[in-house]
């Protein structure tokens, strides 16, 4: 009952806090959001003690978030931009981890480890399209920065979980590989790419065959729609692959063959894309509202001293990250099609604009 009542609760909150934003839009929602969250964490009832289960919530809330965000890709965009995306999403993410690890280490090799220390990069590198977006809300930002924002955000989240496993089993095991580990990084990356194209595939082809053979299928595809991120991330991580890259590909698929879906059912097709607003909505709005409701229990859970010296590493970490950002869009080690005079603008605007989220 008590978990009802929290989910309940936090429903609301989203809800209470769109609200707020439609009266005053001049802050980002994803702000209102946090606050409702930190809000309603003080409220005298223990329905709000929530506890986070990462496996649950990246299959329930996560691969549907990313799914989404696949099915709405261009694919002419992602294979004309291919080599950059791989770029500022893979090997960025990797020299982030190493770099800003290393010097967490060597400033601090009594409390962090190598492996710890990586770990601890893992978890600033993947940047969130969302947060991102609610940010940027009546901004004008660029097309090319936009654009590539929005795909490094698509990819880089798998790169820094994989990466953060990664870390995680050498910091348990106490024993690294560098072979093994980048084997292990390939496998996991690009097994959970071919994995979920072939879901996606397999899951388009049979929802084409049931639309051919019935004229009303909406109530069946539809949930098979629903129902498939969940499914591929689950067998993806089954298989040892990246369950996030699986649905980012799964949903990449059926982006691709969207005109062959349209053409069979246009009323399945405009529910099931306002069904997925809706999915899409309500999930994001929770992911916020959860931090905010979560966030009360980081002070209670240490010391103020230790909280300070935490928010120090955190920010000296942002800052590195922040500057290898820019030199990375500036030194052109990745390109995003700006022009020369423009080229310091958009490096800059990459840098701040690597805002992280929902996995961070």
């Amino acid at each position: 009952m008590a978990l009802l009542l929290g989910i309940i609760l936090l429903l609301t909150t989203v809800v209470v806090a769109n609200v707020i934003h439609l009266i005053y839009p001049k802050i980002p929602l994803s702000i209102y959001q946090i606050i409702a969250g930190v809000l309603l964490a003080s409220l005298p009832t223990t329905a709000t003690d929530f506890t986070m289960h990462p496996e649950i919530f990246m299959m329930v809330i996560i691969a549907p978030l990313m799914f989404n965000d696949g099915q709405n890709q261009s694919f002419t965009y992602l294979s004309r931009n291919f080599r950059s995306i791989l770029s500022i999403a893979v090997v960025l993410s990797l020299v982030t981890v190493i770099i800003a690890g290393t010097i967490l280490h060597l400033a601090m090799p009594q409390t962090f480890s190598f492996t710890l220390a990586f770990m601890l990069a893992a978890i600033i590198t993947p940047t969130d399209a969302v947060a991102v977006k609610s940010i940027t809300t009546g901004m004008s930002v660029p097309e090319n920065v936009n654009g590539a924002l929005e795909y490094e955000s698509l990819f880089n989240d798998a790169s820094g979980i994989v990466l953060l496993d990664l870390a995680l089993a050498s910091y348990r095991s106490g024993d690294f590989s560098v072979g093994h580990g980048l084997w292990i990084f390939v496998y996991v990356f690009f097994g959970g790419i071919i994995f979920g194209a072939i879901m996606g595939l397999l899951l388009i082809k049979l929802r084409t065959q049931l639309m051919r053979s019935h004229v009303d299928i909406g109530s069946i595809v539809i949930p098979i729609n629903v129902m498939t991120p969940i499914v591929v991330y689950w067998l993806a991580e089954e298989l040892h692959f990246s369950g996030i890259l699986a649905v980012v590909a799964a949903g990449v698929v059926h982006s691709i063959l969207y005109n062959r879906l349209r053409l069979t059912s246009t009323k399945v097709q405009m529910a099931t894309t306002t069904t997925w607003t809706i999915i899409s909505d309500a999930l994001n709005g929770l992911v916020f509202v959860l931090l905010g409701v979560l966030l009360p229990q980081v002070p209670r859970s240490t010391s103020l001293p230790n909280l300070g010296r935490l928010f120090v590493i955190s920010l000296v970490l942002y800052l590195i990250m922040t500057l290898l950002r820019y030199c990375w869009v500036r030194f052109r080690l990745v390109r995003i099609g700006s022009a020369n005079d423009q080229l310091n603008r958009d490096s800059i605007l990459m840098a701040i604009g690597g805002i992280h989220g929902t996995i961070t």
